[in-house]
């Protein structure tokens, strides 16, 4: 289905200037759009205040309408902001909250994919993060078959690893690009193009390696470090 007839597109992910667009017409729902929050290639998601903290393990995609398991006491437990508007969530936790952004079945079937990511602060804070599109299969993406049958809503599932974190209304913890056209119908796959860019590319695959070998310091041999407690 050809959602947008006036814009000539190319297979690969959504520029700036489309995203905005996508946003301005209503296939993406935001509360508010602000330029800020749409990078080059990639829209920021965030926390809305309905928030839940799953009782009896990670409830992962299935194809269905994920709200369904919400509202189910077994598996998850609604969660109220403290006088700061805060959300206190504990390591080792699994928390649930539904996101600000949304998306329109206008994209269904219309050839627009997705690809969600955590941004690189996650990691830091050693902190998982995980999106959920309602409707879809499996974490991270919007499959635009599978978008009928969900509401449109997206979710984000959040698992403190080591440390207690903070969070509220309006944090963003991960972004969504779009693709017209599946993400691996972009990819470059010519060995030569791959070495130009990828150093020391063997074969032209494209692949990132680390190295690992031991380095002295101190007149020890180390190949990483691992913390030992806090200060």
């Amino acid at each position: 289905m050809n959602i947008w007839t006036e814009e000539q597109w190319t297979t690969g992910v959504l520029s700036k200037r489309q995203l905005i667009a996508m946003i301005e017409k209503g296939h993406i729902k935001v509360e508010e759009l602000r330029e800020e929050d749409v990078d080059y290639s990639s829209i920021d998601l965030h926390l809305s205040d309905e928030a839940y903290e799953v009782v009896n393990g990670t409830i992962k995609p299935c194809g269905a309408d994920y709200s369904v398991f919400l509202r189910e006491e077994d598996y998850a437990t609604r969660l109220e902001p403290d006088e700061n508007a805060e959300f206190k969530l504990k390591a080792h936790k699994i928390y649930l909250f539904r996101l600000q952004e949304r998306l329109s079945y206008s994209l269904a079937n219309s050839g627009f994919y997705g690809q969600a990511t955590a941004k690189s602060s996650i990691g830091r804070l050693d902190v998982i993060a995980r999106t959920i599109i309602n409707g879809m299969n499996s974490y991270e993406e919007l499959d635009p078959t599978n978008l009928g049958t969900g509401s449109g809503e997206i979710y984000l599932e959040i698992i403190p690893i080591t440390f207690n974190i903070k969070v509220k209304k309006g944090t963003s913890l991960t972004q969504l690009r779009l693709f017209y056209g599946r993400a691996e119908d972009a990819t470059i796959n010519y060995p030569e193009v791959i070495k130009s860019f990828l150093y020391n590319a063997e074969g032209g695959i494209g692949l990132l390696s680390v190295n690992l070998t031991n380095t002295e310091v101190g007149g020890v041999n180390v190949a990483a470090f691992s913390a030992v407690g806090s200060r």
